[in-house]
């Protein structure tokens, strides 16, 4: 084709176009078109004319779209081929979807071969040329480019919403090649888009691209999710990169993007157009629920409610404040049309997923009414807190930090969606479907996942909502933007956005608890006992470490991680199930499972020793320079602080409880018969065995004295070997290593019949002297505590409390368990889909 700049033209271009005409003809008609179109080029005409190799009417949809767009009008070259040949058909109904009453001159039918052959019946009101007689470019081929001429003279229209609504309606036409559905759904999101943008933010530039109105719109923040969402799949879809990687796409790959199209098409256009909008088709689909005295909508043949107005409107539908019957737990609940179902076998995939961040439903179900089926609905656990949407328009834009926090965890749940076989794809990534919680925590709303999806429309979405968060408007570029505009992976971009968010001062103030604080969303409780930090997991046990460090067991997994906030710092290879736990007062820790596996933590994130070792881990406590840990097999182990494993002095009658000298150069092991044997920190064997009277519950040094419990009665064993008198006790069953220097905890439970007994906690010194501590709740168990004894955390049926010297100061009504740091500044609690990190300041 020949370059447009090195040739005077006859007419001038529109504002926007490339080309005055686009021409659409046969593959087999090449050699009498080329001729028709070297004579317009030399009348002055820019001409579109595709002359790669095409076969079978299969050129390049993308291109062909984008050319079409470019130029002013469609000169349809008629034959007997071109009319049975599916290319031509759509091109020339594509483009009369723009023009349908011909007034704008758009579409020129052209006969160039005839043979009997009769006009469309779609084209038969427009006026045609024939060429196809002995005089091809005689007074006929005069009468058409004068026509064209003057069309050119006059001023682009631009195309009206119904020519809009019309084109988009067009692009749903089935099309056997996938290729063609590409084909209109490029034309239609390209209209979709300028019509979006003249609504949104005002008259577009001439000649603004897909790519450039879309990226405009979705920075703005002013769409909602279910036009953000599809928007963004389809700029990346049909952005420059998909232009000029198009001719290498697989047959595979451009099925699969022609459905990932035309769904974003049909989901873009429903919005666009009020009668095809989906929001009041949900709207009537809850009236159509029945309605309770209590005013609240029942979801027919289920347990649960909804009521009051959306929470919000995220791209699956609007999500409503519920509760569950059964159960009495508030709940979300999220109505989805029947056309808008999520794909069961994904959103399986998505329940199945233990990704960061994500929420994703834990039930679904269909909703009839009557007979019919009206739609779908999910139901989420409920959070306290609003979307990144809602909070900006309420407080404006947040703090670079903020942002960068936000972004990062959102990217976090992209990596755990795309790591998935095949790749699970958002496909909404929008500021409406980033969820803020009260506690500071940031979940990736996940209703929709899909494997037929594109990630590119995930990094699309995700740039935007963190530009959104930022800047409020289309108008002002975000801080980085270039190096958010260069990640190519969600893994990319989650390291990108912690290293931008770690480079502000974090007590500059301005992260996101700052934010959330300002909406009134904060947590409430004393004071001195602050939210430090969120892990958005289930998890079965939690113990913090240094920092806002911890290390937790999954739920689903049983993997071990080490964990700051959402940043995963180390993940083990094997499942655990942890029978025995050491936190020592250094900040050591220690876990030992039914297994015989072993994980030493010492100051690292990862551990320093991970082994197993042979038989179920009877006990296992920290010495001064290492780990002892034993197995009801006998095995006893020293474990150094480097990692180095040394087994020492076989356990004949398995180990079942270790206790050690409160400055860790000696400790003792009572076997399962209740026998001792006492030695050094190195692991050397003192002394001389001291004989068992019967099994003990439990062992630990009070001074220099060794208290032992055996559920009725106390004793002790003083430095020479000699025994105290047994106090009777009924109900002793544990012993601490904690308190103060020279004392231990002693816990007594006893019988009752009925209603469970109150605990009590008792200190033990090197005297022999029992003293009360504190008593503990009926069925209350004592579970964590720090090194002076002073907090706890205890246990319960409804949730988990935390003690300050004998009095309870804090309870988590949904906690399923703590644990206290050996220095009692931090406090871990699992909660329902989280880890929460407590500071004690007092």
């Amino acid at each position: 084709m020949p370059n447009e700049s090195s040739r005077q033209l006859a007419h001038p271009l529109h504002p926007g176009r490339r080309y005055h005409l686009f021409i659409s003809y046969a593959s087999v008609n090449r050699a009498i078109v080329e001729p028709f179109v070297r004579q317009l080029e030399a009348d002055g005409f820019a001409v579109y004319f595709d002359q790669n190799d095409v076969v079978e009417f299969r050129p390049l949809p993308l291109q062909l779209a984008d050319a079409m767009d470019a130029s002013s009008h469609v000169l349809l070259c008629l034959t007997p081929a071109y009319l049975k040949g599916p290319w031509a058909a759509y091109e020339a109904q594509n483009s009369f979807a723009a023009d349908p009453s011909g007034e704008g001159g758009r579409i020129v039918p052209v006969w160039l071969e005839r043979a009997g052959a009769e006009i469309p019946s779609y084209l038969r009101h427009l006026p045609y040329y024939d060429l196809s007689e002995h005089d091809p470019y005689g007074a006929r081929y005069k009468q058409l480019t004068a026509a064209l001429g003057r069309a050119l003279e006059q001023p682009h229209r631009t195309p009206e919403p119904e020519q809009v609504r019309d084109r988009w309606q067009q692009s749903f036409l089935q099309a056997e090649d996938p290729g063609l559905t590409l084909f209109l759904a490029r034309r239609s999101a390209q209209e979709l888009a300028a019509l979006i943008y003249r609504r949104t933010i005002g008259e577009p530039a001439a000649g603004a691209t897909l790519d450039v109105m879309s990226d405009a719109l979705l920075l703005s923040g002013r769409l909602p999710g279910e036009a953000s969402g599809p928007l963004g799949t389809l700029r990346a879809l049909f952005g420059p990169d998909a232009l000029r990687e198009e001719a290498s796409r697989t047959p595979e790959k451009r099925q699969e993007a022609a459905v990932t199209a035309t769904r974003a098409l049909e989901a873009l256009g429903q919005w666009v157009f009020p009668e095809h909008s989906r929001r009041r088709r949900q709207a009537q689909m809850r009236h159509l629920l029945p309605e309770m005295p209590d005013g609240s909508r029942a979801l027919p043949d289920t347990p649960y409610r909804l009521h009051g107005e959306p929470l919000w409107h995220s791209s699956t539908g609007p999500v409503y404040a519920g509760r569950d019957t059964r159960t009495a737990e508030e709940v979300m609940v999220v109505l989805s049309l029947a056309s808008d179902e999520p794909a069961s076998t994904d959103l399986e995939r998505v329940r199945r997923l233990d990704a960061l961040n994500v929420l994703a439903p834990y039930d679904t179900g269909t909703i009839r009414t009557g007979v019919d089926t009206a739609g779908s609905y999910l139901i989420l656990v409920r959070v306290t807190g609003e979307t990144a949407q809602s909070l900006v328009e309420r407080i404006g834009p947040v703090s670079p930090r903020a942002a960068y926090e936000v972004g990062a965890a959102v990217a976090g749940a992209l990596v755990g969606l795309h790591e998935e076989s095949p790749p699970l794809v958002h496909g909404a990534v929008t500021p409406a479907e980033v969820l803020l919680g009260a506690d500071g925590s940031v979940r990736l709303v996940t209703m929709r996942a899909d494997s037929a999806g594109t990630t590119a429309a995930d990094l699309t979405g995700l740039r935007a909502t963190v530009a959104y968060l930022m800047t409020g408007s289309a108008t002002t570029a975000p801080p980085h933007g270039e190096v958010l505009d260069r990640l190519a992976t969600a893994e990319r971009a989650r390291d990108a956005l912690r290293v931008l968010r770690d480079a502000i001062d974090a007590t500059s103030g301005g992260g996101l608890r700052t934010a959330v604080r300002h909406t009134g969303l904060s947590a409430t409780g004393p004071g001195d006992i602050v939210l430090a930090d969120v892990t958005p997991i289930a998890a079965r046990a939690a113990w913090p470490r240094d920092g806002n460090t911890i290390v937790l067991l999954p739920e689903r997994t049983r993997r071990l991680r080490t964990m700051r906030g959402d940043d995963v710092l180390w993940e083990d290879d094997e499942r655990s199930d942890p029978r025995r736990v050491e936190t020592a007062r250094d900040g050591r820790l220690a876990l030992g499972g039914w297994d015989g596996s072993i994980r030493y933590f010492t100051t690292q994130p990862q551990p320093v020793a991970a082994l197993r070792i042979d038989g179920t881990v009877g006990d296992l406590r920290c010495v001064t320079g290492a780990l002892i840990a034993g197995t009801w097999k006998r095995t006893l182990s020293r474990i150094a602080d480097d990692g180095e494993r040394r087994d020492l002095l076989p356990v004949l009658g398995g180990v079942h409880r270790i206790a050690v000298t409160p400055r860790g150069d000696r400790f003792a092991v009572a076997d399962l018969a209740g026998r001792i044997d006492f030695f050094s920190a190195g692991g050397a064997r003192q002394g001389a065995r001291r004989p068992g009277d019967g099994a003990l519950a439990d062992i630990a040094y009070a001074g220099a004295r060794l208290v032992m419990v055996n559920g009725s009665e106390v004793a002790g064993l003083r430095v020479d070997g000699s025994r105290t008198d047994a106090v009777a006790l009924p109900g002793a069953y544990a012993l601490l290593a904690r308190g103060e220097p020279g004392r231990c905890l002693l816990l007594v439970r006893p019988t009752a019949n009925g209603a469970p007994p109150e605990t009590s906690v008792l200190e033990v010194d090197e005297f022999d002297r029992h003293l009360p501590f504190v008593n503990l709740p009926a069925g209350d168990r004592l579970v964590s505590c720090d090194a002076a004894g002073r907090r706890m955390v205890t246990v319960r049926a409804s949730g988990c409390a935390y003690w300050r010297d004998g009095t309870q100061v804090w309870f988590w009504p949904d906690a399923v368990a703590a644990a206290v740091s050996a220095d009692g500044t931090r406090i871990a609690v699992c909660g329902p889909r989280r880890v929460e990190l407590y500071e004690d300041r007092a």
